[in-house]
C-alpha cells in the first residue's frame, strides 16, 4: 500500500522540526509559519491545476529561503520528515 502525503505536509513537518531540533524560529517569519500550519490540502492546492495557490507558493518559498530551515532539514532524523511513504 502506498501512502500519498498532501503537498503541504513537507513544509508543515519542517516547521514542526524547529521545535524538535530546538532551533529558534525567526520572529519575522512567524506569520508565514502560522499561515502554512493552518492549511489543509484543500486550502493549499488548486484542484483544477494541482498547483499551489499563489499565496501558499510564496509562503513555501519564504520558508525554504530561510537559512535556519536548511539547518532544521539537515537534522530531520530527529523528527519525522518524509517526502513520501510506502
Amino acid at each position: 500500500m502506498r501512502l500519498t502525503l498532501s503537498p503541504i505536509s513537507f513544509p508543515q513537518a519542517a516547521l514542526f522540526g524547529f521545535d524538535a531540533t530546538e532551533v529558534t524560529f525567526p520572529a519575522h517569519r512567524q506569520s508565514m509559519a502560522t499561515f502554512l500550519l493552518s492549511l489543509s490540502v484543500d486550502d493549499a492546492v488548486d484542484r483544477t491545476t494541482s498547483d499551489f495557490n499563489p499565496s501558499v507558493a510564496k509562503a513555501i518559498e519564504a520558508l525554504w529561503a530561510e537559512p535556519l530551515t536548511k539547518e532544521v532539514v539537515a537534522h530531520r532524523s530527529k523528527f519525522q520528515l518524509n517526502d513520501s511513504a510506502t
